[in-house]
């Protein structure tokens, strides 16, 4: 199915890192079909999830007023009172996760799994080490 195909998701980004705020919003309104809805405190979260109808879920854990464990809280009880209108996405082969988990264990399996980059991306000139040693012992 084609982003295009697909219906706009309305999202909840909760973070009071405006900064940070303004680097996921745009990310996720690049990637299509997302509605990015923004606030910088908990209490907020949690009267626009009382108040609106949401796909999504961004949450800051260390938010003022409510913290995102209890913003998270309350999205689920959302979803538990009214009802998950996604509940039958896993039917869809096309929205299954089940293809992202195999591929990364290949990757993991052919040694990629500590790579934050894909391994074909070149290292540049005085470029700090991209990952730490893994301490696990060699046969």
């Amino acid at each position: 199915m084609r982003s295009s195909d697909r219906p706009t998701l309305r999202v909840l980004y909760a973070e009071d890192a405006f900064d940070q705020a303004l680097l996921v919003r745009s990310f996720l309104q690049s990637a299509g079909n997302y509605e990015v809805v923004h606030v910088q405190d908990g209490d907020q979260a949690v009267r626009r999830i009382g108040d609106e109808d949401w796909d999504l879920l961004v949450s800051d854990l260390n938010l003022p007023g409510t913290d995102g464990f209890d913003v998270i809280r309350a999205f689920r009880d959302r979803f538990a009172d009214r009802g998950d209108p996604h509940a039958a996405m896993d039917d869809d082969e096309g929205a299954s996760l089940e293809p992202l988990l195999d591929r990364h264990r290949r990757q993991r399996e052919g040694g990629l799994e500590d790579a934050p980059y894909p391994p074909h991306y070149p290292k540049q000139p005085g470029e700090p080490t991209r990952v730490a040693p893994s301490r696990a012992k060699k046969p």
